[in-house]
């Protein structure tokens, strides 16, 4: 199974999986292009998928409850971007070790940020498919 994580792709199952009701999942994709396509899923993308998300839950209509659930997703799903800032130091040349470590470490953090992400993916897509 290719993972979709990897691929910053979501599937329709995936986003039921993180506790998105059927219909609102159907609305937001509707919209959406599937980039891909794994066994009988549409792929989407990740960005334009949470793009869709903040749109209608932007939506004067959706209720409270769709709301929070709209943003316990989306809390969930940015990790999935891997979007990372580095922070520029402004250390003297003498701090450079502890510059190095303060980067390894970093980097560290989102390798396991990136495999808990992962493994979070692979649970919403569980739960999507048996969900229906």
């Amino acid at each position: 199974m290719t993972n979709a994580v990897h691929n910053r792709h979501i599937t329709r199952a995936q986003l039921r999986g993180y506790g998105l009701s059927n219909y609102l999942v159907r609305r937001v994709t509707a919209g959406l292009t599937h980039i891909a396509k794994r066994g009988n899923a549409h792929c989407f993308a990740l960005s334009t998928t949470m793009s869709a998300l903040r749109e209608y839950a932007e939506h004067p209509r959706v209720r409270p409850a769709t709301r929070m659930a709209i943003q316990h997703a989306l809390m969930q799903l940015s990790p999935l971007l891997g979007n990372v800032i580095t922070a520029q130091f402004g250390m003297a040349g003498d701090d450079r070790e502890l510059r190095d470590a303060v980067i390894g470490l970093l980097g560290a953090q989102q390798t396991t940020d990136r495999a808990l992400a992962d493994l979070k993916a692979t649970a919403a897509e569980i739960r999507g498919r048996t969900s229906r």
